[in-house]
């Protein structure tokens, strides 16, 4: 499927029309974050937050999701881009993905895929991609498939990722409010190790991710 390279404008009432036909997953009635259509699509929406902005998130999920999906990593397959400037928003649709993420997986009880997380996220890192948001709810696993979701903050690097940025990717995963509790059960220096094993650091660099996780906790 060939993503779309311009937005379709919507005015208000349209755009109502169109989210008010849809099963509300977050947000609320007025302004939609994720809702589901009647064919079980996903449809997500970008309220613009400043008056001006850098970048249009929109248009960064859609050519990061892109590039992830052309390097064999399973990411949303934007099929519908609109944008509504009465409201300032934009919305993305796009097939849902197979999978549980693993926030719902690791809160159910079920560690299996959050075992085999730490080889994946090192398989990122080592092909340049730095999940700059990335949680435990951005993450869909099943049979041993991953996907990724919510991808507009994300960076491709040309390289592998440096210690740095490692750090502070494993740093952000580990600060996230709502997954602190399953991965506090599952292991926070085991994730660490599991991770930095998978990735062939050396002992110095393991040394750096360790300091710098433990500096930038938050109570």
């Amino acid at each position: 499927m060939s993503a779309p390279t311009q937005p379709l404008p919507l005015d208000q009432d349209a755009f109502y029309d169109l989210t008010n036909s849809y099963h509300l997953i977050h947000g609320r009635q007025v302004r939609p974050e994720l809702l589901r259509t009647a064919d079980d699509a996903i449809a997500k929406c970008f309220w613009q937050r400043k008056r001006i902005q850098r970048h249009n998130p929109a248009s960064r999920f859609i050519s990061n999701a892109s590039s992830l999906n052309q390097l064999g990593i399973q990411a949303p397959d934007v099929s519908a881009w609109y944008c509504c400037d009465e409201l300032a928003v934009q919305m993305v649709i796009y097939p849902s993905i197979p999978g549980r993420d693993l926030r719902d997986l690791t809160t159910s009880g079920d560690t299996t895929a959050l075992e085999q997380f730490p080889d994946f996220l090192a398989d990122l890192h080592a092909r340049g991609i730095y999940f700059r948001a990335i949680h435990l709810a951005n993450v869909l696993h099943q049979d041993d498939n991953w996907a990724l979701i919510d991808v507009a903050d994300l960076q491709f690097k040309p390289g592998p990722l440096g210690v740095f940025h490692r750090a502070r990717n494993l740093s952000h995963l580990l600060n996230v409010a709502e997954d602190r509790r399953a991965l506090a059960v599952f292991g926070e220096q085991r994730l660490i190790a599991d991770y930095c094993r998978s990735a062939g650091v050396s002992a110095w660099q393991i040394h750096l991710i360790k300091i710098w996780v433990q500096v930038h906790r938050r109570a």
